[in-house]
């Protein structure tokens, strides 16, 4: 009776074992055929995926959401705007339009906006 105990507790720790090893390699093979390799088959270098010169850019100031705060289209994030081009609205202010001369780009727009806390940052290019 002891040695069959002994045998299902053994069968049972290789069966995890088992297991885990095939999920890792599984995990492993994967990964490895996602690499893109050259012709000789030796892993290539990643290159840029952009011949683009990055932008650096710099927040100047922030907008705070107010009471009446509204999104006057949906702009994703470092989306560039004109200057005096529409934004946003608030019951303070009404239209907010972009005050940064030539443009600037919207960082971290707010998706739920709360009152006090920042609705967006101005970033210009440099």
């Amino acid at each position: 009776m002891y040695s069959i105990a002994l045998v299902l507790s053994l069968f049972l720790l290789l069966s995890t074992l088992y297991v885990k090893v095939s999920r890792a390699a599984a995990v492993i093979s994967s990964f490895l055929r996602l690499q893109v390799l050259q012709e000789d088959g030796a892993f290539a270098t990643p290159s840029s995926q952009s011949s683009e010169t990055p932008i650096t850019m710099v927040c100047t100031n922030v907008e705070r959401v107010s009471t009446g705060f509204e999104w006057l289209k949906k702009f994703p994030e470092f989306h560039f705007v004109a200057e005096e081009e529409p934004v946003f609205r608030d019951a303070e202010r009404g239209v907010v339009k972009c005050p940064v001369e030539g443009g600037a780009f919207i960082v971290m727009p707010t998706a739920q906006p709360v009152i006090g806390e920042e609705a967006l940052f101005w970033a210009s290019a440099k």
